[in-house]
């Protein structure tokens, strides 16, 4: 059980909650909308007072979107008409669901339904292999923003392939089949450049790699993925994988003993990684 304080209050109150329900309405997705929670089994809204991007990264997290796009204060999905549960809000960003972040107690605020919470969050990231004669072999595309757009091969390796395959449940890449856009040219944006991943991530989007749409590439670096299609993981490359992990940076993948990285620019944020 989850127990949340609410020092803001007159008196010291304190409640116990099992899980609060979330909900993002009318908004044409469900990552986009006016906030609403449920409690004691009614819809209510929560108010903006104190209300920021924090609190906003634990509601689309915790309702499998994307990073928050936007969280407004103003009302773009409307006014709600049922009870106001929620006020002065705080989280950390580091919580998975609101009832673990500290709020007044469910129903006691001073806010009317024009401080209404709406947020947008980013669509649930989504990757895919196309081109190839199955899901498990192509040229690999994220989406990312309402948009599919391809990924460069600079840096890219077999645990980066590691990682696609497993997020798609496609067993384990075929070595040295990579690089280059053996299943065609996209025609889109390039979403992704210097991808590294240790080959345990759950999601290429776990990875490192440069802020979203940066990059000094063409199509003609597009990656492919060969997965091999198989349901089951070997234990053994998955062991291999979590020992390469650790000495990433160190493997030689080239006869100078360590990682070739491509030198770039240090001006602007078009490196920094996320």
């Amino acid at each position: 059980m989850l127990i949340s304080y609410f020092p803001n209050m007159r008196s010291i109150n304190c409640i116990i909650l099992d899980s609060l329900n979330i909900r993002l309405v009318d908004g044409n997705s469900s990552c986009k909308g006016r906030l609403e929670v449920n409690h004691n089994g009614t819809w209510g809204t929560v108010c903006n007072d104190q209300w920021d991007k924090k609190d906003a990264k634990v509601v689309c997290k915790q309702l499998q979107c994307g990073p928050p796009k936007f969280s407004y204060e103003c009302q773009p999905f409307g006014e709600g008409s049922g009870p106001i549960w929620l006020d002065e809000v705080h989280c950390t960003g580091k919580e998975y669901s609101l009832s673990e972040c500290r709020f007044s107690a469910p129903g006691v605020h001073d806010c009317e339904h024009r401080e209404d919470v709406s947020v947008m969050c980013r669509e649930p990231f989504k990757i895919q292999l196309v081109n190839g004669s199955n899901r498990c072999a192509g040229r690999l595309e994220v989406f990312y923003d309402g948009e599919w757009g391809s990924v460069c091969d600079d840096d890219w390796d077999t645990l980066d392939s590691q990682v696609v395959c497993n997020q798609l449940r496609c067993g384990d890449p075929q070595l040295n089949r990579e690089r280059g856009p053996r299943f065609g040219q996209a025609s889109g944006r390039i979403w992704l450049d210097d991808v590294q991943c240790n080959g345990y991530e759950s999601s290429l989007e776990e990875c490192k790699h440069r802020t979203w749409s940066y990059h000094d590439c063409t199509h003609k670096e597009d990656v492919s993925v060969y997965c091999t299609g198989t349901a089951a993981q070997n234990l053994m490359n998955l062991q291999y994988a979590a020992l390469s992990s650790s000495f990433r940076g160190l493997t030689p993948f080239h006869s100078s003993g360590t990682r070739k990285i491509k030198k770039r620019s240090t001006s602007g944020n078009e490196n920094r990684r996320v």
